[in-house]
């Protein structure tokens, strides 16, 4: 028990101007360790309500940052199992028959005859209907949904039952060292990230940490907290935000002058991480001209991630955020996961409908289908961020997204929220926009009203009439003359520009504006286009040397 008196002297230090007589009874962690795992979860229960009380309304300094809390709800969650795909719990809980998400038959999901057979008929095993468990059409899976918003909104900022408090706090502190296997100190459910930034309680689509509830966690594990009076706080510890120094709240800097007791921290604890500013980036957008300039921003969060907030045309739906991602593969030098960054950004921005694109690295059958059998440790997380933010994978499982010598695997996603479930009007790979990479081009298409530039028609150049412009330059010019002052010099000037312009009206055809215009394309780029698809259909075909 030496880690866990070790977290608890410093939290009661740090705090102590504040809450100098609380007491803290219980430490626990809530992921499994990992080597390749950035961030984890504690819970911190007090021994008294008030003191968490006081903690939720002016935070928790630990390790020289200040923590916000708030309470946490396991009914603010939609929770899904795997297994029988029945709602309310996940597959480690399940104790029913397993029942296939494809067919509603008696037999794994993976093991589906008929799983990549899309005319296949689907019964979902939850409600009946003719569609797969997981989709967004589901009734019960949209009354689950509702579910979880109203109780979001109905939440209270205490517990009622003094029995029963927990709040929580998530952070961006970094952890100092890995999490061992051998600690005693036990695993409950999963807590949710929100640093420095205050509930937003105008918003009907805000996640704030207690409507989320599990984060940055194996989503396999779930077991119930510690039973009990105590007053529980759950803590994220992550490595993904840069430090800051701490700032103790109101009450604690008036409370100085009562309790002498002021923490100190090390310097060197509260240092900036700036190792990606120097490396390249690994993910861009590239964005279509005929876009409004003013109605989207782009913002870089890291090398590996990069978010477009796009604004639309519609009073209903005022902005999109799409998020580009890229997840470094597990052997990876120096690999540092980017789904804990993903999930901050996504809390950021969750008033908001979101997409979410890129490669992952990551195998699981939720998206890869039965070709994973073994799915890869961390895929746990990003199935708990899924949950969390209510993320659905528009990509039919199964689908191939990577193509390599070896073989082939889904590791390329395209996630969006509920919101955009019903707008969706494609998501799949397509052959014709090959690009000559290992990875297949992946579209997506939705039904949304975006602000668009005006198009503007263009001299057709190639159509002029020579003959016509000779003839115009020749009544239109001005005779030669010298200009010995400056002002004659610009008033000859604009004549010659004057009678150049008249003669372009006058011979150079308007061209009519075409979506499918290319400014530069010839005749050569189709045919290296052809050939590259030529040669791209036929390695897909045989994977050999010689296609």
């Amino acid at each position: 028990m030496d880690n866990f008196e070790f977290i608890r002297d410093g939290i009661l230090q740090d705090n102590k101007p504040f809450i100098p007589t609380a007491e803290i009874k219980y430490i626990g962690w809530l992921t499994r360790s990992s080597p390749t795992k950035s961030a984890s979860s504690v819970v911190v229960e007090f021994t008294r309500p008030e003191d968490a009380k006081k903690v939720i309304d002016e935070g928790l300094i630990w390790q020289g940052e200040v923590f916000q809390c708030e309470l946490y709800d396991r009914q603010c969650r939609v929770r899904q199992c795997f297994q029988c795909h029945k709602y309310g719990h996940i597959g480690t809980q399940c104790k029913a028959t397993i029942t296939c998400g494809y067919c509603a038959q008696e037999h794994a999901t993976r093991d589906c005859p008929t799983k990549s057979d899309r005319n296949a008929p689907r019964k979902c095993a939850a409600c009946g209907a003719s569609h797969e468990a997981w989709s967004n059409q589901c009734p019960t899976r949209k009354q689950e949904i509702n579910k979880a918003k109203a109780a979001t909104k109905s939440r209270p900022r205490y517990h009622l039952e003094l029995e029963s408090f927990i709040p929580r706090i998530t952070t961006g502190t970094r952890v100092r060292g890995r999490q061992s296997e051998s600690d005693p100190i036990a695993r409950t459910g999963r807590p949710i990230l929100e640093p420095g930034r205050p509930r937003d309680t105008n918003s009907s689509r805000s996640r704030s940490p207690t409507k989320k509830q599990q984060k940055r966690i194996n989503s396999s594990i779930d077991q119930p907290t510690p039973s009990g009076p105590e007053n529980e706080i759950i803590v994220n510890l992550s490595s993904q935000r840069p430090r800051r120094t701490a700032a103790p709240s109101r009450r604690a800097l008036e409370t100085l002058d009562a309790n002498r007791q002021i923490t100190q921290h090390n310097s060197q604890s509260m240092e900036i991480d700036n190792k990606d500013q120097d490396s390249p980036a690994r993910v861009c957008f590239f964005i279509n001209k005929r876009l409004d300039h003013s109605k989207w921003h782009f913002k870089v969060e890291s090398r590996d991630l990069c978010s477009l907030d796009l604004e639309l045309g519609t009073e209903e739906e005022q902005h999109i955020v799409i998020h580009n991602v890229y997840n470094p593969t597990q052997d990876a030098p120096e690999r540092r996961g980017t789904l804990p960054l993903l999930d901050h950004v996504l809390e950021l921005s969750s008033q908001h409908e979101q997409v979410i694109v890129g490669d992952f690295n990551l195998h699981h059958e939720l998206w890869g289908g039965d070709r994973v059998k073994l799915a890869d440790p961390n895929a746990a997380e990003l199935i708990t961020i899924m949950e969390d933010h209510y993320l659905t994978s528009n990509l039919a499982p199964g689908t191939i997204t990577y193509e390599e010598r070896d073989g082939r695997t889904t590791i390329d996603l395209c996630l969006t929220t509920p919101g955009l479930a019903d707008r969706l009007i494609r998501c799949e790979t397509a052959a014709d926009m090959d690009h000559d990479s290992d990875h297949l081009p992946i579209v997506t298409s939705l039904d949304l009203t975006v602000v668009q530039v005006p198009a503007k028609a263009r001299r057709n150049w190639k159509a002029i009439n020579e003959k016509a412009f000779v003839r115009c330059l020749q009544r239109e010019l001005p005779p030669q003359r010298r200009s010995r002052t400056r002002t004659a010099l610009d008033r000859y000037a604009r004549e010659v520009m004057a009678a150049i312009s008249t003669a372009v009206e006058e011979a150079v055809p308007m061209t009519n504006p075409s979506t499918r215009s290319k400014p530069g394309w010839n005749e050569e780029c189709a045919e290296a286009l052809a050939e590259s698809k030529r040669l791209r259909r036929q390695y897909s075909l045989y994977h050999t040397e010689e296609a």
